[in-house]
């Protein structure tokens, strides 16, 4: 089904450049948050049905001591029935989150403090989570540049961080200077297999990697290998993080990315499979459309339709479109 002509957030929605969305769907609606424009705070905007939008709510006013570092981007999940968010703090002291219960929103607290042996996070980079076996797992760039790094929670105490590199054997993993991973996580109890899919650009501006942990069997592929059109640095714009979902059935593993010049591209393949489709631009559904430098989008599944959303090139509003 193709996607409809982009949209703009009619309720004066605007991101800043080099930050990206993140939208979650949390006990029927559609949370959608946003680094501001002015660097003022995380703002929220949500809907029940897809087209009517709430007043933008810049959540400094419910989050006391929100500091968010220029040009990150907030990232969300759903854990333990709560929405946690994510940040990178202004300080340049780690990520910081917050959890929202249906009614109201947590006091801060700081990951690096949690986790024992700390954490250490490239500039202008951000924290990205998903669910894995029912424990919330976080990946960052490393501050040495130095790989991925993740811990995880039960709810209860964090783990120590640990460095992805020293669960893959062979070439190492290397990001682009500024950008960050992102992460999504597969069950198919017919094929009895579980795991998670990390994604992020490659430190050469040479291809978006996957990287793949089934049952602790770690491995790394260049996309540029499986994906015809993007193998070259026009076709991807390196400061602006790939992203990965489950289709709507669970069958497909769909990513997309943000182009040098041309908007967002997609490609799809079987979760277990590494059979790519070419890759495809968002604007043959759209129509023309421009993404800000180093906005990486948002994508998630709501009310069985992949619902895409970007901070817009001109003029910092945010768009979307759904199939």
């Amino acid at each position: 089904m193709p996607f409809v002509s982009q949209i703009k957030l009619q309720n004066g929605a605007s991101g800043q450049e080099h930050s990206g969305i993140s939208s979650v769907v949390y006990e029927g609606e559609l949370f959608v948050f946003y680094h501001g424009a002015g660097n003022d705070g995380i703002y929220l905007t949500r809907t029940t049905n897809g087209k009517d939008w709430t007043v933008t709510q810049n959540l400094v006013n419910s989050i006391d001591h929100m500091g968010v570092e220029k040009e990150t981007s907030p990232s969300a999940v759903v854990f333990n029935n709560k929405i946690y968010l994510f940040y990178t703090g202004a300080g340049g002291d780690g990520a910081y989150y917050s959890t929202y219960n249906g009614s109201s929103w947590s006091s801060l607290t700081s990951v690096r403090a949690k986790i024992p042996n700390g954490m250490g996070m490239a500039y202008g980079s951000s924290v990205y989570p998903t669910v894995i076996k029912g424990k919330l797992y976080i990946y960052w760039s490393g501050s040495g540049n130095d790989g991925i790094f993740y811990s995880s929670t039960d709810g209860g105490d964090w783990a120590g961080a640990k460095a992805m590199n020293d669960n893959v054997h062979r070439g190492g993993i290397g990001l682009y200077k500024g950008s960050s991973p992102t992460a999504t996580s597969y069950d198919i109890p017919t094929a009895d297999v579980s795991g998670e899919l990390i994604y992020y650009n490659g430190a050469g501006g040479n291809g978006i990697y996957q990287v793949r942990n089934a049952d602790d069997e770690w491995t790394v592929r260049n996309l540029a290998n499986d994906i015809k059109g993007i193998h070259w640095r026009s076709s991807v714009d390196y400061t602006a993080n790939p992203i990965a979902i489950l289709s709507a059935d669970k069958s497909k593993k769909q990513l997309f990315w943000s182009g040098a010049d041309q908007g967002i591209w997609y490609s799809d393949s079987k979760v277990l499979k590494n059979e790519w489709k070419d890759a495809t631009p968002l604007r043959n559904d759209v129509g023309t459309m421009g993404v800000r430098s180093g906005c990486g989008p948002s994508v998630v599944i709501f009310k069985d339709a992949t619902y895409i959303f970007w901070v817009g090139a001109g003029d910092y509003h945010i768009y979307y479109t759904h199939n």
